[in-house]
């Protein structure tokens, strides 16, 4: 997954605020080892997983991106919220 239009929204916005993925796995009370399977699209996320990655990231993303990446393949992330 070299360009930014083949991956999924969760990591498209992780990447546009320029956190790490140890940083989004703190704040969200996961691994860092789960949270990459959750934005390459190996591993879906849980309903309460996507709910504190929304939390996260202040309602930057909705649960629907995150539990269905797959749907929103042109979707990018505001830089500004």
């Amino acid at each position: 997954m070299s360009s930014l239009e083949q991956q999924t929204p969760l990591r498209k916005l992780r990447l546009a605020r320029g956190l790490s993925l140890e940083e989004v796995a703190r704040g969200a009370g996961t691994d860092t080892g789960t949270l990459s399977r959750i934005e390459t699209g190996v591993r879906s996320a849980t309903p309460t997983r996507a709910e504190k990655l929304v939390k996260f990231y202040g309602s930057a993303i909705s649960e629907m991106h995150i539990l269905y990446p797959r749907r929103f393949p042109a979707w990018h992330p505001s830089v500004t919220e």
